[in-house]
């Protein structure tokens, strides 16, 4: 209580002088002593959360997976799975490189625009910042050696193959002579980012080869074969933690979380910034979905009055909060304080597991977010609100959601009221074409049959043994 009191009275600048002085402290050492380094390797994966109950430490294993933790948890299905096949799995948090990087990059002017989430490659490739690349480089390979040493560990499972940070990451794992696998996240392909985003993967491909690449969807394989990568590369896995699904496990609205209300209906809202899917693939674009945003937000307010607050809404931002921000939050939310229903919003991050929160919630609400496909596996009824001149401009380059069958598509914000007040107030099961959004979650997460992280195990364990047998 009293360190709070102290550091209340600390000035905002100060304080992020001490904090950044203490990444760069952090950075200095883990760069340049190896003691340092192994002892905070170890700490760092021995402290992390996900090695303290899905960890797989076998006492005489054949071999173990280093596994790099993705925000969704999509390696926490292969738990099950390495313990029957007498493999170990360790999982590996980003904060072992988070420090570095910031030290290297951000403290030198690399600036990523968090508000869409995603900048072009090259700018990562940029001649300025060849010197923090090579120690960036130096620094993941050395990271690499420690783990296997450390651990044990025999091949590495990744969640993503372009991202800034994670691409020496990639390089440094084989250069250290050790087999790499990912299982890339970004499944959701627009046709813009299909017809866009393939040169720049390209242009930097030799950075960017592994020994397999596993996908969760056609589209998304045919992306990685436009990108240049060879079929003996790819395999068409499913999305691992779709496994979530298939598992009988009774989850309780106050067990996802304590502020649930058993008492009044759930919705779940995926929250949307400005800029979410425009990445920077619309050029000379001025316009984004602000507005849109704020439709949905006054929408929401509609809906509190009209039920007089005897409603909760799960409001669900992902793993890039910042980018799915609504920047008129602040003037939302002192509406919602105005008319009392301060307890009516529940924020949810990234942490919070969205299989669990759609499982408990009785109507799901979203733009373009895939966790629309996701609660296509429930019964509950989805309100899709999309409208305005750079929807109706650009939709067809977006994921489909507007031609889907099996959810409400509404558009314009009288309806997706309507939609939202009709769901919630309505007690009989409204038939909602199982057939139908089977279909959509067939072409979003291949065969979601409860067997996606099998199928993922079997191709690491392919690449484990070609890699091997000539050792």
């Amino acid at each position: 209580m009293i360190k709070k009191k102290i550091t209340g009275f600390i000035p905002k600048k100060t304080k992020q002088g001490l904090i950044n002085l203490n990444i760069r402290l952090s950075a200095f050492l883990i760069l340049n002593s190896r003691i340092f380094r192994d002892i905070f390797i170890r700490r760092t994966i021995s402290k992390f959360q996900p090695n303290k109950k899905c960890l797989v430490n076998v006492g005489n294993p054949f071999w173990t997976i280093g596994s790099f933790w993705d925000s969704d948890g999509r390696f926490e299905w292969l738990e099950s799975i390495c313990k029957k096949k007498n493999v170990n799995i360790i999982h590996l948090p980003r904060d072992l490189y988070r420090n570095v990087f910031t030290h290297l990059f951000y403290f030198q002017g690399y600036q990523a625009n968090a508000d869409k989430g995603e900048i072009p490659l090259h700018v990562f490739y940029e001649k300025k910042f060849i010197r923090q690349r090579a120690k960036y480089f130096f620094y993941c390979n050395e990271v690499a050696k420690s783990i296997a040493k450390q651990y044990k560990v025999d091949i590495f499972l990744i969640f993503k193959l372009n991202d800034d940070w994670i691409i020496d990451i990639l390089r440094a794992i084989r250069s250290s002579k050790f087999p790499v696998v990912v299982h890339d996240r970004e499944h959701g392909i627009t046709p813009k980012r299909m017809k866009i985003y393939p040169p720049f993967v390209r242009d930097v491909s030799n950075d960017l080869k592994v020994d397999k690449i596993c996908t969760s969807n056609k589209t998304h394989y045919d992306f990685f074969l436009k990108c240049g990568f060879d079929r003996d590369n790819l395999a068409l896995t499913g999305k691992p933690d779709s496994d979530a699904w298939f598992v009988d496990n009774k989850v309780t609205k106050k067990a996802v979380n304590h502020k649930f209300n058993n008492q009044v209906p759930l919705i779940t809202f995926f929250s949307f910034g400005k800029f979410n899917y425009l990445n920077f693939f619309y050029k000379g674009e001025k316009r984004n979905w602000l507005n849109l945003a704020e439709d949905y937000h006054n929408v929401l307010i509609e809906v509190l009055s009209k039920l007089n607050g005897r409603v909760q809404i799960a409001y669900k931002l992902g793993g890039k909060s910042i980018r799915d921000y609504y920047p008129g939050f602040d003037r939302f939310f002192q509406k919602v304080i105005d008319l009392n229903y301060q307890d009516s919003i529940i924020f949810l991050d990234g942490t919070t597991p969205t299989i669990d929160l759609l499982k408990v919630s009785d109507c799901i609400l979203g733009f373009h977010t895939l966790g629309i496909i996701e609660g296509m596996f429930t019964d509950k009824p989805i309100c899709y609100g999309a409208w305005g001149d750079l929807f109706d401009d650009i939709k067809d380059t977006l994921i489909p959601f507007h031609k889907m069958k099996g959810i409400d598509v509404c558009d314009n914000p009288d309806n997706l009221r309507d939609c939202l007040i009709k769901n919630l107030l309505t007690t009989a099961k409204v038939p909602y074409q199982r057939e139908e959004r089977d279909k959509n979650i067939e072409e979003f997460l291949f065969k979601a049959d409860g067997h996606s992280s099998e199928r993922l195990f079997n191709e690491i364990n392919k690449v484990y043994r070609n890699f091997y047998k000539n050792k």
